[in-house]
């Protein structure tokens, strides 16, 4: 009914090994700071052994506190993270997956005193009274 489905599939420089693509769930697996956690590690290395031909990482935040969701929403926004971002890809890439990264901007519901958003709206936390 597929047929392509489980046959290779060439995107630029990429080479997918499938069709079947690993979709980004937000878990909260991060580590302190957002970083790239023993269990998250774990987590994504599983995922890329399953036979998928690309793992979607979770949402990272691109700018801390101002965007981020949460302690434990990943981060891309600081070099303190870097190893940690670097030892995630090398881990799916090893299991055979093409690693990719959804970036992500909270807007009013990051967890912030004075969320950024495109336009005016009540903070979380008020938001959250009501």
């Amino acid at each position: 009914m597929y047929p392509h489905l489980f046959s290779p599939l060439r995107v630029g420089g990429l080479v997918f090994k499938n069709r079947l693509t690993m979709a980004p769930t937000y878990l909260g697996y991060a580590g302190p700071g957002g970083t790239v956690s023993p269990l998250m590690l774990d987590h994504y290395r599983l995922m890329a052994a399953s036979g998928v031909a690309m793992v979607v990482v979770e949402n990272a935040s691109i700018d801390h506190p101002t965007a981020s969701g949460s302690e434990r929403t990943l981060r891309v926004d600081t070099d303190a993270c870097l190893e940690g971002l670097q030892g995630l890809a090398r881990a799916i890439k090893q299991e055979g997956a093409v690693a990719c990264l959804q970036i992500n901007h909270a807007g009013r519901f990051a967890a912030a005193a004075e969320p950024l958003a495109p336009s005016a709206v009540e903070t979380l936390a008020a938001y959250q009274k009501s």
